[in-house]
């Protein structure tokens, strides 16, 4: 896990590399030291060791290879492992069971679009019980009519019944009438009434029952069309567990499909919860996934929830569309949470002595001076460099080991490339 710099003394894994850029430095590519060479680089390993043969002597300038300290943007970066995950998987049920699957027309890693068909069910025993609904529905169409055209009859023989009585009640008064005649007349316009009320009442049910035979066959339609599964969203298929012939039963909790809503994949990222907190949304994210393959993406989510047992948190990181990313697969993140203007040096050039990180600085004059060194965050071969070093001086770079402090030094620039 990478830490972000800032106050604390230079860091155990930074020491150790330059503990073995230093090895590198002394020994030769067979590992014998190279004692010879490092004489006649400094005169001699015994500073007091007067003249060599030869006339040279340890004080002659020494060429040795320098580089400077500049200034850069050094990242604070926070690096975690996980797995790729389906941003929204969404699950394509079904509203029809009992009924064989006729055709799959989708499968797995398939795109689709919202509404595509996906399956369709075999729908004979469908069709036919919706011409029978069909048939009931034109039955229950006619019924009403006939309901209906009883209507007119019974009002019409109530008007007569109501004339004969109002002239058998007018007559009642000079006995032209008997009585039994004018019960007669009205009891008539009282049966009259009736007829009327249920010829009435008979419309009312034969448009109910034909209501009834029109909801069954449009539930029946509704069941036919529902036997062609669409996709609800469009993304990419990532499960599939239907098969042609198949008969799916209505108590079946699987769902037919599976779709990763959009394509969407992102990186499910597992970070210890002390960097837990320098981890906010929004922050960029360099995803490097198995294959070596580096995808840029940006900090969506963090989860506010710490895993007690393991005492790291979920940071989902979303990721630029890649039709290769498959959930399941591992991935690192390096997730730059800062970026400091920091002074940077040559890892190579720091010597470890007594535990503290020093450099060897070439002043004006010419001379080695060595300087305490406090630093920071390294990475590609440099290293922050929080005090004891300013912008634009110059460090001895390698085999600083065989110079001493005060020597004079000729110095030659490192190649940046190297």
């Amino acid at each position: 896990m990478n830490r972000s710099f800032g106050s604390r003394p230079i860091a155990g894994g930074v020491l150790a590399t330059i503990l073995a850029l230093s090895a590198a430095a002394v020994f030769s590519p067979d590992g014998t030291a190279n004692v010879a060479e490092a004489q006649e680089v400094t005169g001699s390993l015994d500073p007091a060791a007067g003249p060599r043969p030869g006339g040279r002597v340890a004080d002659a300038p020494l060429t040795v290879t320098s580089a400077f300290a500049q200034r850069d943007v050094v990242p604070t970066v926070v690096t975690a492992s996980g797995s790729l995950v389906a941003r929204r998987e969404v699950p394509v049920g079904f509203e029809i069971g009992g009924f064989k699957v006729a055709a799959v027309l989708a499968d797995v890693d398939d795109r689709v679009t919202a509404g595509q068909v996906l399956l369709r069910f075999d729908t004979d025993l469908l069709s036919l019980q919706l011409a029978q609904n069909e048939a009931g529905a034109a039955k229950a169409g006619a019924a009403v009519a006939q309901a209906e055209a009883a209507v007119p009859e019974a009002e019409a023989n109530l008007r007569v019944a109501l004339g004969d009585y109002e002239r058998a009640e007018s007559l009642r008064g000079s006995n032209a009438i008997s009585t039994q005649v004018f019960d007669q007349r009205r009891g008539a316009v009282d049966q009259a009434r009736a007829r009327l009320a249920s010829a009435k009442a008979a419309v009312t049910v034969a448009k109910a029952e034909l209501a009834y035979a029109e909801a069954v066959k449009a539930e029946t339609r509704a069941r036919i069309e529902k036997a062609v599964v669409r996709a609800p969203v469009a993304g990419v298929i990532s499960r599939r567990n239907a098969e042609p012939g198949a008969v799916i039963q209505q108590w079946a909790t699987e769902p037919l499909f599976r779709i990763i809503a959009d394509g969407e994949v992102e990186m499910a990222a597992e970070v210890p919860d002390l960097d837990l907190a320098e981890v906010r949304p929004g922050q960029a994210a360099h995803v490097v996934l198995a294959d070596g393959r580096l995808v840029e993406g940006r900090v969506r989510l963090v989860s506010p929830l710490v895993e007690g047992r393991t005492r790291m948190g979920t940071v989902y990181v979303s990721l630029k569309a890649d039709f290769g990313l498959r959930p399941g697969a591992y991935a690192r993140a390096d997730i730059t949470t800062d970026q400091v203007d920091a002074v940077t040096m040559p890892m190579s050039a720091i010597e470890v002595r007594d535990g503290l990180a020093t450099t060897l600085v070439v002043g004006r004059d010419g001379r080695a001076e060595r300087r305490k060194l406090k630093l920071g965050r390294s990475a590609e071969g440099r290293v922050a460099v929080l005090d004891g070093l300013a912008s634009g001086e110059q460090v001895v770079s390698s085999a600083a080991g065989f110079v001493r402090e005060g020597a004079r030094v000729r110095t030659a620039v490192a190649d940046p490339r190297d």
